[in-house]
């Protein structure tokens, strides 16, 4: 296998695994270029090693003083044996957080994960304002776990996943938009309950927290005589801690009173249609 010492000459690379520290392997990475990759214009590396070389499971590994995700392995062969496999790389800044609805709201770590974020477009928020919002590709390991509605706090900033995709570079691929404004907040919710004995209505309050989304970031139409959504709507999301939200039911936010028209129940959570009072 003299072919095969030759095309690991010049492995000169160490890498370690990301997220435990431990030494892989030594490869030889190509230089930098300049790539479109899955929609996206990005900084492409390529790294060849060893057939022997074991690529980490979750798929990150630290290279110097950056981490790249590993895509899909594209081996070398020489009659019918190995002699190298070849990777698109895909660097990393940092490490995500990514939630559940009921994750975030209360107060759970969530899953931690070497991601990248790369702007995609702005989209008009035309039914509401003349604003516009940032739609991202955040590029995962393919074996992390991330599902549509996940909630991805990266760069310092929040973003709700939308759509998840394999990447034909054998990255994992979330669309996601950006959240703007005030994204969590603690709120006061009025609960009006009516007394037979005393044929009066008693008032009582609860303070919850809340995650503020646009009403066309998360919402269903289940019945046919539901309340359309209108313009300046939003969607609140509470845990599910007991309390079963009513369409009576008004809630003090940081901009005002709003008042619960519709309320469905999700996984762990309370999805409230809400309108400004």
């Amino acid at each position: 296998m003299r072919l095969h010492k030759a095309a690991v000459r010049f492995d000169d690379s160490v890498l370690h695994d990301a997220y435990t520290g431990h030494f892989i392997g030594k490869g030889q990475l190509d230089p930098t270029d300049i790539f479109k990759l899955d929609g996206a214009s990005v900084r492409r590396r390529i790294l060849s090693v060893s057939p022997d070389v074991a690529i980490p499971a979750r798929r990150a590994a630290r290279l110097g003083a950056e981490v790249y995700l590993f895509g899909e392995a594209s081996p070398d062969e020489w009659n019918g044996a190995p002699i190298r496999v070849k990777y698109v790389l895909h660097q990393t800044p940092g490490r995500a957080k990514v939630f559940t609805f009921a994750e975030a709201l209360r107060g759970q770590p969530g899953r931690e994960m070497y991601a990248s974020r790369e702007w995609n477009k702005d989209v008009p928020d035309n039914q509401a304002s003349s604003r516009y919002f940032n739609d991202y590709h955040i590029f995962v390991a393919a074996s992390e776990p991330l599902a549509p509605f996940d909630l991805i706090f990266i760069d310092d900033q929040w973003h709700i996943c939308h759509a998840v995709h394999p990447s034909l570079s054998g990255f994992k691929d979330a669309v996601s938009h950006e959240i703007t404004g005030m994204v969590f907040e603690y709120a006061e919710i009025g609960v009006r309950k009516y007394d037979p004995v005393t044929d009066d209505w008693d008032a009582t309050h609860a303070d919850v927290m809340v995650l503020r989304l646009r009403w066309q970031e998360q919402y269903d139409y289940l019945r046919a005589s539901q309340e359309n959504y209108q313009r300046g709507d939003e969607t609140l999301v509470i845990a599910d801690e007991g309390y079963r939200p009513k369409p009576s039911d008004g809630i003090l936010l940081s901009d005002g009173r709003w008042r619960i028209l519709a309320s469905q129940e999700g996984a762990g959570v309370w999805l409230l249609h809400a309108r400004r009072d």
